[in-house]
């Protein structure tokens, strides 16, 4: 008779990458505190995970944009390309507002006074 038992490694793969991200944070989050600076031993695996995500995504991404565009027609690449402009155009009329009243919230409550000239008294002369 056959085993059907899995390997570790087979049920490790088989397991769902989301529930291996959701375990990996939660044990972050427990043994920062508990460990303190100790936990700084642990910071190469970080290190190699980040580069690992960079490596894979910034590639995927730019293959993703190249396929995108290739295939695209003219009239399509025309829409985005205006979508795009509008967007950025748009930008700046949308940020001014939000710049705007964070000047003002920061100016509240300060009183514009203004310098005080110091006027000579002219005596009237006697008649």
């Amino acid at each position: 008779m056959m085993s059907t038992k899995k390997s570790w490694w087979r049920r490790y793969l088989d397991f769902p990458l989301i529930w291996k991200l959701a375990i990996a944070l939660l044990a972050g989050l427990i043994v920062g505190p508990i460990w303190g600076e100790d936990a700084t031993v642990l910071e190469p695996f970080g290190e190699i995970f980040l580069r690992l995500v960079n490596m894979l995504i910034i590639p995927l991404i730019v293959a993703t944009l190249i396929v995108g565009i290739t295939s695209a027609t003219p009239q399509k690449l025309g829409r985005i390309g205006g979508k795009f402009l509008s967007t950025i155009c748009c930008r700046p009329a949308l940020l001014f507002p939000l710049v705007w009243g964070w000047f003002c919230s920061c100016i509240r409550g300060v009183a514009y006074r203004p310098r005080r000239t110091r006027l000579k008294r002219v005596r009237k002369p006697h008649s």
